[in-house]
């Protein structure tokens, strides 16, 4: 069995009808919702104060690529510098570094330097959400439980991605201090919860989950490259297809956000748009546990895909009004279900990997820093070209070609290496 056993802590206080590791991974998750939370608003305060301050959009735009930048950097140093470090190690770090966000556009306002730092330290962190989320997963839940354990992270992220920007809406009101200090309490609140959890939940990784120390000694930068280049043989239909889910994603926090205030000075209901894309998500990704011990994972993901991608495209291209905000909220059923059966399948693929499985985290956490840096770039010019409603329907058009290309060519089983020939 995968999963870890109770070492003897007192657990039992919460969720008592549980089994200890879904305890530790409903508090875990908890937890992380308030690190989305804090993560939310500050994505939605930090473009509104560069904006303010900076007064160049195209300034802004080179700073905000910033954090994907690093977060690539990070993907592949990450995965070379700490190959042997659980999610302990991930989740003391993120705690570490994360408050430097909102502190440093708090204490230096207006500055670029500060705003590049802070972006620094966004694409750091949010890498190291992403590395303890998939080593909590590897160390406390069996095979089976990897899509319930990703439906489980998958709607805690909604419920802050949801939250944030609501919060920010009212607090902004009072300043932006008041808006920056309100994000640090949310870190904060989740470092307490993690120092909870880490009172709690004191078991370690059991032998089976710990790296050889042979294996924690550092490759050389040639050597990263071959084992990634390796891996992505394996799994670049997944990876594209992974890629293009977020690259809608970015669509829909850039095009989405422009098309919302269009429609907002419509109608009443205009502002719809942005929540009917991300409440789908509270409930759906709960759903990819029950799914993923019928079919396979991989595929579940790429066919949920390809429903939400052409229900995006039709709605997005055909409809207007009241019938736009229905067509996106039953598309976004079909993607929400998407994300976590194609984290989960990433996941099987960690645990094969052993040893060497930070190498596919890191692997797979490039595809959305990617996606991150040219999504943007790219919607600006179909935006100005097509206009947000069609530039949603081109990017849900890329998906649903990933997802037709994944299906056709990914076999039954990928067979991970354990030589980098």
């Amino acid at each position: 069995m995968n999963s870890l056993r109770s070492s003897g802590s007192d657990d039992s206080l919460f969720f008592p009808t549980l089994s200890y590791s879904k305890r530790a991974l409903f508090l875990f998750a908890f937890m992380m919702a308030f690190v989305f939370l804090g993560d939310a608003s500050m994505s939605y305060l930090a473009p509104v104060l560069m904006t303010e301050h900076l007064q160049s959009a195209w300034l802004m735009g080179l700073v905000l690529s910033t954090s994907s930048m690093v977060g690539f950097c990070c993907d592949f140093l990450f995965a070379q510098w700490f190959a042997g470090k659980s999610y302990r190690f991930f989740a003391k770090f993120l705690f570490m570094v994360v408050l430097g966000f909102p502190l440093s556009m708090l204490f230096f306002p207006g500055h670029v330097v500060a705003y590049v730092f802070g972006m620094g330290v966004w694409g750091v962190y949010y890498e190291l959400i992403r590395f303890s989320q998939y080593n909590f997963i590897h160390a406390f839940l069996s095979v089976k439980e990897h899509a319930t354990g990703w439906g489980v992270f998958e709607t805690f992220r909604a419920l802050g991605v949801t939250v944030g920007p609501f919060l920010m809406g009212l607090v902004l009101d009072s300043g932006e201090k008041y808006a920056l200090g309100t994000a640090g309490l949310c870190f904060g609140i989740g470092a307490v919860i993690w120092l909870l959890f880490s009172v709690i939940f004191k078991a370690k990784d059991t032998p089976a989950k710990v790296i050889p120390k042979a294996h924690r000694k550092k490759s050389k930068l040639w050597l990263e490259l071959k084992i990634w280049l390796v891996l992505f043989k394996k799994v670049w239909p997944l990876y594209i297809f992974l890629f293009a889910l977020v690259m809608l994603d970015t669509g829909f926090w850039t095009a989405g956000a422009l098309l919302s205030e269009s429609l907002g000075k419509q109608h009443a209901w205009g502002h719809l748009i942005l929540p009917a894309y991300v409440v789908p998500s509270l409930v759906m990704a709960l759903v990819a546990g029950r799914l993923a011990g019928r079919w396979s994972k991989k595929r579940i993901s790429m066919l949920a895909g390809l429903l939400g991608a052409i229900c995006m495209a039709v709605t997005c291209f055909l409809l207007s009004g009241w019938q736009l905000i229905i067509g996106v909220f039953i598309s976004a059923i079909f993607i929400s279900l998407s994300y976590p059966e194609l984290y989960a399948t990433f996941e099987d693929y960690i645990s094969r990997l052993g040893a060497h499985g930070q190498k596919m985290i890191g692997l797979e956490s490039s595809a959305p820093n990617v996606a991150y840096v040219i999504g943007p770039i790219l919607a600006g010019a179909t935006i100005t070209e097509f206009g947000p409603q069609k530039t949603l329907a081109f990017l849900a058009c890329g998906v649903g070609l990933a997802a037709v290309l994944g299906l056709a060519v990914v076999p039954r089983k990928i067979k991970m290496p354990h030589e980098w020939k």
